[in-house]
């Protein structure tokens, strides 16, 4: 048996169903590597004596949370306004945690045999339009 997964338009074809899915877990672990840190941002939101406010990136794992948190939605495509920095991290993990159920791994196809247009010696991988 020869396992199909797709890999946004790119079709690879494993010999087992154990590399498929190790192969399915790689993508998907990669394309969430990729995506968490530019999707779900976080900034400080600092409000000077004069009623200025001022933005700031925040890194949630060292600030000391003395202000205000700005997490991004990337659903609704706007800011939430936090109070505190326990809070901006719930927040933040539930919208990656939505994002991730959204965007579950693929399962693979099991096919009988290799399509007919791949030949012997070639990489195992073929490109195929959508």
């Amino acid at each position: 048996m020869i396992y199909q997964i797709s890999n946004n338009g790119v079709y690879e074809y494993l010999n087992t169903e154990e590399e498929a899915t190790a192969r399915i877990t790689q993508l998907h672990n990669d394309f969430m590597e990729a995506e968490v840190p530019v999707r779900f941002t976080v900034n400080k939101v600092m409000i000077g004596g004069d009623n200025t406010t001022t933005w700031s990136t925040a890194d949630l794992n060292v600030d000391d949370g003395d202000c205000a948190y700005a997490v991004f939605n990337q659903n609704t495509g706007m800011h939430e306004m936090l109070d505190t920095r326990e809070s901006a991290i719930a927040r933040r993990n539930q919208l990656i945690e939505s994002f991730q159920l959204a965007h579950l791994p693929q399962l693979a196809i099991p096919m009988e045999s290799m399509p007919t247009e791949l030949v012997a010696g070639q990489p195992i991988t073929h490109i195929k339009a959508f």
